[in-house]
Formats: structure tokens, sequence, C-alpha cells
């Protein structure tokens, strides 16, 4: 008696499951815009739904009388989550990766790296001071509160300061506080 191969699924989910990460990526960016561009046009029926269905003892209870209100603490959860998650995935990634390389191949994936960076930061300038040039962002705006914006820029840290903040005096100080720069540092 010969056992029959496992049937493969069909329909829309299994070629979801089956296709690439990135393109599972762009199409639930797609879907998710879409719903949030109808709620957000709808907004006003669904709220007045809401207040219309549901006791006022209930909405006196919750202290929530829209759906922001009672979406906003499920928005907020998922990047707390996001966040605790963050720091844990990019140590981990990085002790992994470097483990996972020979040291004859570490200095050469390093220099590469801060190669990549350098260009990448490089095109992040130019297309902004491009987009600046072609946009003139500010342009008609009322400059009569400037001198504050003065004074904090004053205030702002010079660039060797910046460099020497990277490398963290504390790194769990630095974990704590999810400062990515000083904790790709100190891994």
């Amino acid at each position: 008696m010969s056992e029959n191969p496992p049937a493969k699924k069909r329909g829309i989910f299994a070629l979801y499951f089956n296709s690439n990460l990135l393109l599972r990526i762009m199409i639930a960016l797609v879907v998710g815009s879409a719903l949030g561009m109808i709620c957000k046009q709808n907004l006003a029926i669904a709220d007045s739904f809401l207040i219309s269905s549901l006791p006022q003892a209930v909405l006196d209870w919750l202290g929530k009388t829209t759906w922001i209100d009672f979406l906003t603490p499920l928005g907020d959860l998922f990047v707390r989550l996001l966040k605790m998650i963050m720091v844990p995935i990019i140590i981990c990634s990085l002790i992994v990766g470097t483990s996972s390389i020979s040291p004859a191949h570490l200095g050469k994936v390093g220099v590469k790296a801060i190669i990549f960076y350098a260009i990448t930061t490089l095109f992040a300038i130019v297309i902004g001071l491009a987009c600046a040039f072609i946009f003139s962002p500010g342009s008609g705006l009322d400059l009569s509160d400037a001198s504050k914006a003065v004074e904090k820029a004053a205030n702002a840290p010079s660039m060797s300061k910046i460099l020497l903040n990277i490398i963290p005096t504390n790194p769990f100080d630095s974990i704590a506080k999810g400062e990515i720069l000083p904790i790709i540092a100190f891994c």
C-alpha cells in the first residue's frame, strides 16, 4: 500500500504564503493603506454607529465615544511591543551575524558595511537637498517665532559630541534607553 503525498494547498492563501516575503509585505502595505483610507472616510459613520449602538451606561463606563478611542490603545500596544523586541533582535542579529563569519572575512565585511553606510548616507543627503531645492519647503512660512528655533539650534551638540556619543560609557544604560547606535557599537 503506497502512501499518497500530502495534497497541495490551493487558493489565494496558498499563493500568498508561498510567495516571496517582500511581495507579502508589499501586499500588506497596499491592503493596509486602502483600509486606512476607507476607514478614514467612513469614520463619522462608524462613530455615529458606535455611539448609537452602545447604551450610554457602557459608554460612560468605558469613557470612550469614538472608534479612535477604542483603537488607540491597540495601536499603542502594538508600537510598544515592537519597541520591546527591537533591542533584543538587534543584539541577537549582530552576535549571530558576526559569529557566523570567519575572522578573516569579518574585517572585509566591516569595511564594506562602513562604505555602504557612507554611500547610502550620501544618497540620502543628495535626495534631501534635491527635494529641498525642488519643493522649497518653508516658503511663505511666518518666521516670527524663529528666535526659539535659533536658540534651540545653538544648544545642539557638535558633530564631535555626536560621534563620541556613539561609543557608550555604559552599554546597559544604552540598552535600557533603546539607543540603537551605541548598542551596535557595543556589539
